[in-house]
């Protein structure tokens, strides 16, 4: 994962728990998914996707804040 995301190390335990699961799954990331993984609030996980996407590790899909079919996916590095 190191050699793909040069800031996977310096993520917390949930991001890289995140980042993980899209990698070995494939699977987009949405904000209710990753609430179910983590344990954490809904805005704690809002602020942790939003860095991960400043980070350019993940790239958001969606035509709005408040669209309800809006998803992340990993960037391919």
């Amino acid at each position: 994962m190191e050699k793909q995301f040069t800031d996977f190390g310096d993520l917390n335990a949930d991001e890289q728990l995140l980042v993980h699961y899209m990698y070995n799954s494939g699977e987009k990331m949405t904000t209710a998914k990753a609430i179910e993984l983590t344990g954490r609030s809904r805005s704690f996980v809002v602020k942790m996707l939003h860095h991960l996407r400043d980070l350019e590790i993940i790239t958001w899909f969606g035509s709005s804040k408040n669209d309800r079919n809006q998803y992340y996916l990993l960037i391919d590095k």
